[in-house]
This record gives C-alpha cells, structure tokens and sequence, in this order.
C-alpha cells in the first residue's frame, strides 16, 4: 500500500513539476493567441467550395476567411458577385473602366488585416473612381496558375483591362516548380467523388497540427500533454497515429508529385530550387529567406534563365489578350531583401541582377511598373517598416505606399487616360 501511495505521489509531484514549466514552454513560443486562431483557420476551411461550372475553387459568399501568422491576422470578408465568393467589395455597375487584377497574396492583400480597408486594391479604387479594381488575387501560385485561373473565370466579369502582380522572389520560384494546377486536378476527380468534401480534407489536413488540436478542443488543457504532443510532432508527424485525416492529402500531394515530374521540362527542371538562405540582417530588423542563385554573382546564369523563363510565360500571355483586345498591365512588386538587403552583401549578391534580366526579356510593349526602386526610396525616408521582420508580406504601412505609387501610374497610363475623366 505504501509503495502504491509513493508511486502516485511522484507522479503527482512529476505533474505539478512538469506542467507549470510546459506552461511557459507555451508562452516562450507562443506571444500571440494561437489557439484562438488555430480554430478560425480550421473553421474557414469550410468556407470553400469548388464551382463546377467555372472549375475554380473560391470562398463561399458572406464566410469570413482567416489567415494567422504570429505577426497578424487577417479576416477576409467574402462577398458576392454573380454567386461567386470574391476577396473583394463588389463590382459597381457604373465603372467607366474595369480590370482584373490576378496575383498572389500580395494583390490578396495578406497582412493588411483587412484588405478591404487597407489593402492596396480598394485604396487604389478609393482614388481613382471612375474605374473598377476586382481583387481576383490568390488566383494561383506564379502566373502558371493565374493566367489559368483567368482563363476558366473571364468570362464571367465585364472588364477590359487585366492587370497582373508578379512578385519578385516567389513567382520566380513558382513558375520553375508548379505546373500543377490544383483546379484542374480536383475537376477531373470522378463524379463519385464529393469534390467540396476532398476540397476541405485538404485543407484541414494542411492546416491541422495534433498539439494545437489538443489544447483548442480538450475539456482540460494540459500543457504538460501538449509538450509531449509537441515533440511528437516536430519528430513524427502533425496527425494523429493511425489517423486519416491527410489521406486525400496525401492522395492529392502524389498526384501534383507526379504531374510536376512528367510535365515540366528537364531544362525547366534544372532551375527548380535547391537550398533557401535565412539569415538576419546587419541592422536586426528582419528575417530574410531566399533562393540565394536569384541573387549570387556566381550564378548569373542560372538567374538570367530563370527571368527569362518567366518573362516568357507573361509574354505569350499578353500576346493572348492583344488578340482578345484587352489592355495588360504588369506591376512587379520588389520582395523584402530587394529593398532593405540592397545596401548590404554587394560582393557576393546583386539584388537587382534577376529583376533587370526578367525586364530585359520582357516585351517593350507592354505597360510595365516596377515598384522596386520607388519603394526603396519610400523605405529610406520612414521609420516604419514596409514589410514584417518575419513574414515577407507588406504592412499596412507598404500596402499604403504601393498604393499611391500604383495609383499614380495607372493615371498615367495612356489606355486609362484616353478611356476616363480623372475627377477625384
């Protein structure tokens, strides 16, 4: 009896030990309300749908969708245009002009908080506004998957202009490693699969991680079993064991594995990324991670055919809407490193080497604006920062700034000019 009353006394004192110091392992790691977040982002995977007849998927009309990071939050509210959820306002029916802006999480409008007050689309519409902006951002990681994505949804809006983001860093990246496109695949899923639900198990199952999970949806919250739950998961997996929740996951993740190997080009292949750089710059305000041949003096030539790559795939794209007689715009977005890294590191890396080369192989005829340099002059004459320490993303404050910029050069562009009458 007496070695029983022992063995639960040192458990109990192993607890009382262990939890007060998982405790503040969590709160070490965790200065933001994860937990809270964790569950909005679960719960806006239900806020997407896949549309059959347009076969895209796009959030649902009046969701909210969150995104978390530690340094922000955004809530996206969706609303509706023709019954299709769009990152957006709405669309005004009198518009003199309208355009289709396609792009990533930067014409999104990630890290804003709220892009529909502070994201640099709806600022820009705010000013100039005879003229329609609808934020088709996210349509697709690089312009592989935006100039499909536009495509499959053109039709639907009224506009004649097209106005695309590339993002200088990423899209690189994404037009050499992802010829997968995720509409497509989950269009030619069979009938007999319900596609909204294979939609969602993705999503969950990227968004699921077993110790959050714990601590979200547990009666007690125990941060002794979530550290426990946390070691398991940085060492084996983010699902439980023998669980399912990332079998279409998995299912899904083979099949762009294999699209991608048999798809894209051996020479292609070659300039798929093979290491990241991280590292804190001299002044400590940021955390910068890149793909150190975009900029390495040694590797120009992997640079310049990784530009050219890309200006290739945006060339026959604005050849294809010269024949459908729409305008193209094309606005480059300079990524952090290009604006704060610039002063530092000039013997081993040139940050404008794969920018000038893209430039260069691009078609002279199209309406081109690069916000690198304007936002490095913006940056020199603020305190405050353009973009998050961790996160590449724009702050408010970036967001501001590109806005203005963008919005002073589109008043300049003579398809606009000839078509409205500035009066703001």
């Amino acid at each position: 009896m007496k070695k029983k009353n022992f063995f639960f006394m040192m458990i109990f004192l192993v607890f009382i030990i262990i939890e007060p110091v998982s405790y503040l392992a969590f709160k070490y790691r965790y200065n933001w309300p994860v937990i809270e977040n964790y569950k909005a982002r679960l719960e806006s995977v239900e806020n997407y749908s896949f549309n059959e007849k347009l076969e895209v998927i796009m959030p649902i009309t009046g969701t909210t969708i969150v995104h978390a990071t530690p340094e922000f939050v955004d809530r996206f509210k969706i609303n509706d245009y023709k019954g299709l959820g769009i990152y957006d306002d709405g669309v005004d029916n009198d518009k003199e002009l309208y355009a289709l802006l396609i792009g990533d999480s930067f014409t999104r409008g990630i890290g804003s908080k709220d892009n529909l007050l502070y994201g640099w689309v709806e600022i820009v519409e705010r000013k100039i506004k005879k003229m329609d902006l609808l934020n088709l951002g996210n349509s697709g990681a690089g312009q592989i998957h935006q100039i499909n994505f536009y495509n499959k949804i053109k039709k639907h809006f009224k506009h004649q202009i097209v106005l695309m983001n590339f993002t200088l860093g990423s899209d690189f990246r994404d037009n050499v490693e992802k010829y997968f496109d995720s509409n497509d695949y989950f269009a030619r899923l069979p009938d007999s699969i319900d596609k909204n639900k294979f939609v969602r198990n993705v999503q969950y199952a990227r968004n699921y991680q077993i110790s959050s999970h714990f601590l979200a949806f547990s009666p007690v919250r125990l941060y002794s079993v979530w550290f426990i739950l946390k070691i398991y998961e940085e060492l084996i997996s983010k699902q439980p064991p023998f669980s399912n929740i990332d079998k279409d996951l998995q299912q899904y993740s083979k099949a762009a594995s294999m699209f991608n190997e048999k798809e894209i080009p051996a020479s292609v292949k070659l300039l798929r990324r093979k290491k990241t750089v991280t590292q804190e710059s001299p002044d400590g305000k940021f955390v910068y991670n890149f793909d150190p041949r975009l900029y390495q003096t040694s590797m120009g030539q992997i640079a310049e055919r990784i530009a050219k790559h890309s200006a290739g795939i945006i060339n026959a794209f604005f050849e294809h809407l010269r024949r459908e007689k729409k305008h193209f715009i094309l606005i480059l977005h300079p990524s952090r490193e290009q604006i704060y890294l610039n002063n530092f590191s000039k013997d081993s890396y040139n940050f404008d080497y794969v920018r000038d080369k893209l430039k260069n192989y691009l078609s002279k005829n199209i309406s081109l604006f690069d916000l690198t340099v304007p936002m490095r002059n913006a940056a020199k004459e603020t305190n405050n920062p353009l973009y998050y320490r961790i996160d590449g993303h724009y702050t408010q404050e970036g967001y501001k700034i590109a806005a203005n910029l963008i919005c002073e050069f589109l008043l300049n562009d003579d398809f606009i000019k000839e078509r409205i009458v500035v009066n703001n």
